[in-house]
């Protein structure tokens, strides 16, 4: 068997794999009633399929000046800050409610970025943000931290997508509660 060969079937295994955890994201949406719920289990299949080890979701806060956390994995880092206090907009997070677009840093510890880091957070060496989008509008984001080996293009791909389903499951969500 060639290498083109083997090339060729561990591409279409991941993208059936890939396909495999979307469908998964899907039915967490479908399951869950209230946001946390999806919001959660997407996160989870999410960070497991691109291997990130650590990372959070928030909501933009009403006025606009910090990150509203749903919930926090810390990858087992240690992190003596009181995940209770405000989470500004700034850095890198800033640049993705500004931009739209998913973001990564591969060298976040010496990066322009880790000046906004509070002494006691947990220690990243990677990360990638993606926000969730509705009605073309961040409202919230997606946190990843910590891969084996840094993010890549692929994963841009991959996370757009989690983001994308799990702001439909907040759009849901809040559809669902004025009703």
């Amino acid at each position: 068997m060639g290498t083109k060969t083997v090339e060729e079937g561990s591409r279409k295994i991941l993208e059936a794999l890939e396909s495999t955890r979307l469908l998964d994201a899907i039915k967490a949406i479908l399951k869950y009633k209230e946001f946390h719920g999806s919001a959660k289990a997407n996160f989870e299949i999410c960070k497991s399929l691109i291997g990130a080890t650590a990372g959070y979701v928030a909501l933009l806060s009403e006025d606009g000046s910090e990150n509203d956390v749903l919930f926090l994995d810390t990858g087992g880092n240690n992190c003596t800050i009181d995940p209770n206090l405000p989470m500004p907009i700034r850095g890198l997070r800033a640049e993705v409610f500004k931009t739209g677009k998913v973001l990564y840093d591969n060298n976040f510890i010496k990066s322009q970025w880790v000046k906004f880091i509070p002494t006691g957070h947990a220690e990243f060496k990677n990360v990638m943000f993606a926000p969730l989008k509705i009605e073309n509008k961040a409202v919230g984001l997606i946190g990843l931290a910590n891969k084996e080996g840094g993010f890549n293009h692929n994963d841009i791909k991959i996370v757009s997508a989690f983001s994308e389903l799990t702001a439909i499951a907040l759009n849901n969500s809040m559809m669902i509660e004025n009703l």
